[in-house]
């Protein structure tokens, strides 16, 4: 019981820290998510349309990059956020603009209470937006930093540094656009 206590409190204590900057955020859903593209975007159904997401505030290995092919632990990025969000309802909450240049929507992803953004990077499966001003922007630099020290997810490997350089969000649909041409 004291245990139960003790979880509940780091719990509540977990909740309030995250949900500080959300309030002033909009939010948008339920959505459903019917495929997950790679580390940091899904397709989900929004109000009777089929969207493009794209995770606010973190990065993720690419499995198709522009020149590189596919990153070093893509595949395993994309099925851990396929666990965390495929064929679930899911809220999203905004901070800035709600699209990129590419129509897809910049969001926070939430599946009940859980920040899905925060989650993956806590695991390990991503990185915080080096330039992000987002309002978790801090938050999830702490939790990669966490990750990193603990040696969660990718960074139990220490050669993936080699390969993922810390990039801006903004920087992501810059290289998207590239990619398209």
């Amino acid at each position: 019981m004291a245990l139960d206590r003790r979880l509940t409190g780091v719990a509540l204590l977990v909740v309030l820290a995250v949900a500080a900057p959300a309030a002033a955020q909009t939010r948008l859903g339920p959505a459903y998510v019917t495929r997950v593209v790679d580390g940091d975007t899904l397709y989900a159904e929004v109000g009777g349309r089929l969207e493009a997401v794209r995770y606010l505030g973190i990065n993720a290995p690419r499995i198709e990059h522009p020149t590189l092919g596919s990153e070093p632990y893509a595949i395993l990025v994309r099925e851990a956020n396929r666990r965390l969000v495929e064929a679930k309802w899911v809220y999203l909450t905004f901070d800035g603009p709600e699209r990129d240049r590419h129509g897809r929507l910049l969001a926070y992803v939430w599946v009940g209470q859980v920040l899905v953004n925060a989650l993956l990077a806590h695991r390990g499966f991503a990185e915080a937006a080096s330039a992000s001003t987002a309002g978790y922007a801090e938050y999830f630099r702490q939790l990669e930093d966490g990750a990193r020290r603990e040696a969660r997810g990718l960074w139990r490997d220490p050669s993936v540094l080699a390969y993922h350089r810390p990039r801006p969000t903004e920087v992501v649909a810059d290289d998207d656009e590239i990619e398209n041409r």
